[in-house]
């Protein structure tokens, strides 16, 4: 969730407020809020002691530090799912989420394409019995202005995103989830 709160320095914007607007005579600058509905409270989050969850990306920045969270807090069952092999590195932090007291399982899988979709599922799914949530935090980093990128630039950092929600939606549609969670970058906010 963003809104406009009031800024009170005249001079100098904090790092995180880039957007400005003027308003009866006062500065307000755009900041981001944790969103919580009105029926829930901080301590009420989705998820569950030993739930099982599907993260693509789960290896990547957003992706691990989320499962190291719920290895942590939750003894999670977790599926991560990247597109390449796995490297030593990222062994170590299957294992280092294991020690934590999940059980963590690694997937290769291209989220764009339709039949990797499907069997990352059927494999979580074997695995653990049910899912519990998606966390779609998969894609590739393309920084920089768009108007300076080409279409195949474009394409490669829209379709993880677009495709990995279709096929995500499409194969859990049955599934009793907890939730869908959907991860973009900062820009797409503005």
């Amino acid at each position: 969730m963003h809104e406009f709160a009031a800024v009170q320095s005249q001079t100098e914007l904090p790092k995180h407020i880039e957007q400005v607007r003027y308003l009866v005579g006062e500065r307000w600058g755009l900041v981001l809020r944790p969103y919580i509905s009105k029926n829930q409270t901080e301590e009420e989050v989705p998820f569950r002691k030993a739930g099982s969850y599907v993260i693509t990306g789960g290896l990547g920045g957003i992706g691990f530090t989320l499962a190291n969270f719920l290895a942590k807090n939750y003894q999670a069952k977790l599926v991560l799912i990247g597109r390449s092999s796995l490297t030593t590195k990222q062994q170590a932090q299957v294992q280092d989420l294991e020690r934590l007291g999940s059980e963590a399982i690694y997937q290769q899988a291209e989220v764009t394409q339709k039949e990797d979709v499907q069997a990352l599922v059927v494999a979580a799914k074997q695995k653990f019995g049910e899912i519990n949530g998606v966390i779609h935090g998969a894609g590739v980093l393309r920084d920089g202005l768009i108007m300076n990128k080409s279409l195949d630039e474009i394409q490669a950092a829209v379709d993880p995103k677009l495709y990995g929600t279709l096929w995500l939606d499409e194969f859990t549609k049955h599934e009793h989830l907890d939730f869908f969670a959907l991860f973009s970058s900062l820009a797409s906010v503005y």
